[in-house]
C-alpha cells in the first residue's frame, strides 16, 4: 500500500487526483479516499489555485528547454497545460524555458 505521505506530497505539490492516481497506480477514489482522511472533509476547491513547484517545475522549466510542446509534457509530467503554465509566469521562469537554438 502507498504511503499516505506520497498523496500528500503530489497533491500539495499540485497535481491533480486523477494524475496522482495514475502516477500512484491505484484509484482516483483511493486518492480521494485518503487525501480525505488527511485533510478531513473540506480541500481546497477552487478558491486559490495551488501552485506548481519544487522537483515538478524543474523539470517542466527542463522539457520546455528540450523543445517539448506543452501537451507533451502535459502527458509525461500529468500537470495541466495551463496550471504549468501560470507556474512559469508566477515564478518569473519565462526566460528559463526558452529553447536551446
Amino acid at each position: 500500500m502507498t504511503d499516505l505521505s506520497e498523496f500528500v506530497k503530489l497533491y500539495e505539490s499540485g497535481m491533480r487526483d486523477v494524475h496522482i492516481a495514475a502516477q500512484l497506480g491505484v484509484s482516483r477514489a483511493t486518492v480521494h479516499r485518503r487525501l480525505k482522511a488527511h485533510y478531513g472533509e473540506a480541500r481546497s476547491r477552487g478558491s486559490a489555485p495551488r501552485q506548481i513547484k519544487g522537483a515538478y517545475l524543474d523539470e517542466i522549466v527542463k522539457r520546455r528547454k528540450e523543445g517539448k510542446t506543452w501537451i507533451t509534457i502535459e502527458a509525461e509530467v500529468g500537470f495541466n497545460c495551463r496550471a504549468m503554465q501560470r507556474a512559469i509566469r508566477h515564478f518569473g521562469l519565462q526566460e528559463a524555458c526558452r529553447a536551446k537554438s
